[in-house]
This record gives C-alpha cells, structure tokens and sequence, in this order.
C-alpha cells in the first residue's frame, strides 16, 4: 500500500516525466505553432478592419485568449473570416486542452490504478481458490 507522502512523491516524478516526455513537447510545439500560424491569418484578415488589431501581439493576444477559452473580449473580431478563426481556435483549444488533461490524469492517476490492479488480481486469486475448494469438495460429496 502506498502512503500519502510516497504517493505525492509518485506523483510528482510522474508529472515531471509527462512534462519531459516527447508527446508533451511534441503537442506543446504543436499546439504554439498552429496559434502562431492562425495569429498571422487573424492579423492579416482583420488589421484594417478592427481597429483592436494593430500587430501580430494583439492577434496573438486573441488566439491565446481565445484557445485557452480565457476570452477577455478586448479584441473580438469584426470580420467572417476572423470569426471563422475563432471558432477553429475554440475548437483547437478544445482538442488540445482533452489531450493535456489526458496526459496529467494518467500521470496523477496511474500510481493508484495500478495499486487497485494489483489487489484486484489478489483478490482474483483468492476467488479462484475458492472455488476450487469448492469444487473440490463437492466432487469428493458426490
């Protein structure tokens, strides 16, 4: 049985290999770059129309706030093409904030599954040889 102090421990140094891991970086560099990409659209789709957008920071602003499903509303944009954006972030933002709760939940998690694995199989085993002495003894009765 782990302890409270061993399993925070556990836990931890698994959240630590979650953040280490190639799948982490992989999504982190993913995901910065598709915002980085769609921060260039929404920029160039909406500067000159919204005059909330004056550079790729208040574009990027958006993105951010946006994917991250923060939406100060200080920038919104005023265009279809804009708009459309904006849901495809939602939408990102969505896939990407699934897959990192995924990732942190198996990490957090994963020490006491695995802990309730092994006495599931113990007690599996115990089953198990009872109904062999059951069966047993019933054999020897009849």
């Amino acid at each position: 049985m782990i302890h409270h102090h061993q399993y925070v421990g556990v836990v931890l140094r698994n959240i630590f290999r979650v953040m280490i891991s190639k799948e982490f970086i992989s999504l982190s560099v993913l995901g910065n770059g598709i915002i980085c990409l769609f921060a260039i659209g929404f920029m160039y789709t909406e500067r000159g129309s919204n005059p909330n957008v004056k550079e790729f920071l208040d574009a990027l602003w958006f993105c951010y706030s946006t994917v991250t499903t923060v939406g100060y509303g200080d920038i919104t944009p005023v265009t279809s093409l804009g708009r459309i954006i904006g849901i495809f972030l939602m939408l990102i933002g969505t896939i990407f904030f699934v897959t990192f709760t995924a990732l942190f939940s198996n990490a957090i998690l994963g020490p006491r599954i695995s802990q309730f694995e092994g006495q599931l199989k113990l007690e599996d085993k115990k089953i198990e040889d009872l109904l062999k002495r059951y069966q047993s003894q019933n054999s020897e009765e009849k």
